[in-house]
């Protein structure tokens, strides 16, 4: 095993500026004003519901005043009616003056189109009320929908806290790592464990790679652990009790996975096999979404870039090639001098070191070449096997 160490990082300073904002500003403020306008649109629409239903009690009582007044009111009429045929027949024996009959029938149209009116005044109410009701709906709809944003834009911020947070403990840990007043990095004496903490046999298969992640969500484990297999199989095992979770075959023709990948917080899953094909999978959901081919020979390597939304793949095809997760389809590639017997991606800046057989290693960084630098040999007439990069992007660690 041999290190390559380069010159220190000189944006020590930035790290230590930005630990406070992260910490206090960001976890606090955005959250507390997404919560409080979350709750103030849930009090409108409890406000908004009991209007609602002030209304349609409003609408029962006059249906049933309306039902209750309009069936006695015929019926004197008409007997009104009758009474006052009946005196006026006998009016002119009486000398034809204006009988007790006819003041009782005048009354009695009086009293009726006084009701008709308030009838007529309480529709036109039903009316109103039957508008002011529906732009009710209208903004209660809305609102719904503005709340519902909010929450997304909170689950989405927290998930991007929670990310954030992530790579500045991978950096404070970096930094942890530089002593002295020069700067000079001085490596963390290793300390060989004394015992075993877990061992438990998942498969009967060869295990040929491992991946993890954390910040997983259900129905996955927080701390997800993902080991590829000779016979075509993904084993998935919790993290922080070591037992085995669940098993996915990525296909019937069960090739061997020779590379595995997870994106922390999404469950997806990144799967390269023998048959030359990168697969992409959602672990959540349990299904395959993407194989992407494109290569002509075994693959070595591959992994997330920075947003989850495009990967890389390395092979001995002697390219490498960065695929659009989205649209499922080939994003760039470039040829190496040699083959690509594996491969190491740094999150961060998104530059991928390229390992060859001959025990050269090669640089590309995709934000400013569409090539390999010249092979630095690093292991003499040895091919590598594995290849890592530190979080500061400073150091390869190969094998």
């Amino acid at each position: 095993m041999a290190a390559a160490t380069a010159p220190p990082p000189t944006d020590t300073l930035f790290l230590d500026a930005l630990e406070e904002p992260l910490d206090a500003v960001t976890s606090c403020n955005w959250r507390s004003q997404l919560l409080a306008r979350c709750a103030e649109r849930d009090r409108r629409s409890d406000g908004l519901k009991e209007l609602y239903d002030q209304y349609n009690d409003n609408l029962r009582r006059l249906k049933l005043l309306s039902c209750a007044q309009a069936s006695p009111l015929l019926g004197p009429q008409e007997t009104t009616r009758a009474d006052g045929a009946d005196d006026m027949q006998l009016s002119p024996a009486n000398g034809g003056g204006a009988t007790p009959g006819g003041s009782s029938s005048t009354r009695g149209s009086q009293e009726l189109e006084a009701m008709r009116q308030v009838l007529e005044e309480r529709e036109q109410e039903l009316r109103e009320k039957d508008v002011a009701h529906a732009d009710v709906c209208r903004q209660a709809t809305q609102l719904g929908r503005e709340n519902r944003e909010l929450k997304e834009q909170l689950q989405a911020k927290t998930e991007e806290a929670e990310r954030l947070l992530s790579e500045l403990s991978m950096l404070r840990e970096s930094e942890a790592c530089w002593q002295g007043g020069g700067g000079r990095r001085v490596a963390a004496a290793l300390v060989q464990p004394l015992k075993r903490r877990v061992f438990n046999k998942i498969h009967d298969a060869e295990l040929t790679c491992i991946a993890a992640a954390s910040s997983q969500v259900a129905p996955l484990p927080r701390s997800l652990i993902a080991i590829g297999t000779a016979d075509g199989f993904v084993k998935l095992v919790n993290g922080e009790t070591g037992r085995a979770h669940a098993q996915i075959k990525v296909s019937l023709e069960q090739p061997r996975l020779v590379a595995v990948d997870l994106a922390p917080g999404t469950g997806m899953l990144l799967a390269a096999s023998s048959d030359h094909a990168l697969r992409l999978l959602d672990l959540r959901a349990q299904k395959l979404l993407h194989t992407l081919r494109g290569h002509t020979d075994r693959l070595s390597a591959c992994g997330f870039l920075k947003g989850n939304t495009h990967a890389f793949t390395a092979s001995f095809d002697g390219t490498v090639k960065i695929w659009d997760l989205e649209k499922g389809q080939t994003h760039r590639s470039i040829r190496s001098a040699k083959p690509v017997c594996c491969a190491a991606l740094h999150q961060s800046s998104g530059i991928i070191v390229a390992g060859h057989q001959d025990g050269t290693v090669a640089v590309w960084d995709p934000r400013s070449s569409d090539a390999f630098s010249v092979p630095v040999p690093v292991h003499q007439g040895r091919g590598l096997v594995g290849l890592c990069m530190a979080p500061d992007g400073q150091s390869i660690l190969s094998q």
